[in-house]
């Protein structure tokens, strides 16, 4: 139950900050000039690539749905509570991509990069699935006990 609350307010805050981006006449202030909210529309895919076809978001789509049945089920509560982190950020950048034919982008890092909550979703993700593996593999090489995570899991 925690889990799905969990959900739906990371997604709750996502959509309100993109829907207050649409209102933002000019970039706001945050931490100086080095974070601003900064209203953007981003017609392009990750990292600047070309997201043109409707392929590619259905690839997208089946990539989130097959990422989610191999980290959600039977792993570690650390490794699913970064998948639904990556899942809830890839699902929103895919709505907005089909809603609108675009990402909103709602914060600016200077110098220049754009990014939106959605995006801090999939990068923090990453960063807890990875640091637990690496937190695994630590232990069981360094101090040959098995997974830490083991008595986590869900039967």
């Amino acid at each position: 139950m925690l889990t799905l609350l969990a959900v739906i307010a990371l997604t709750v805050i996502d959509r309100v900050i993109k829907t207050f981006a649409f209102d933002a006449a000019t970039p706001q202030p945050i931490i100086g000039a080095a974070l601003s909210f900064h209203p953007a529309v981003n017609p392009l895919g990750p990292f600047g690539i070309p997201m043109t076809n409707s392929w590619v978001l259905a690839l997208g789509g089946i990539a989130i749905g097959m990422f989610s049945i191999v980290v959600l089920h039977g792993t570690a509560r650390p490794y699913r509570f970064g998948a639904v982190l990556v899942l809830i950020g890839g699902a929103s950048n895919l709505l907005d991509r089909f809603r609108y034919g675009y990402v909103i982008d709602t914060f600016r890092f200077s110098p220049g990069l754009i990014f939106n909550t959605a995006d801090l979703y999939i990068v923090f993700g990453v960063f807890i699935i990875v640091g637990m593996y690496i937190r695994e593999w630590r232990n069981e090489h360094l101090y040959g006990s098995t997974s830490v995570l083991s008595s986590d899991r869900r039967s």
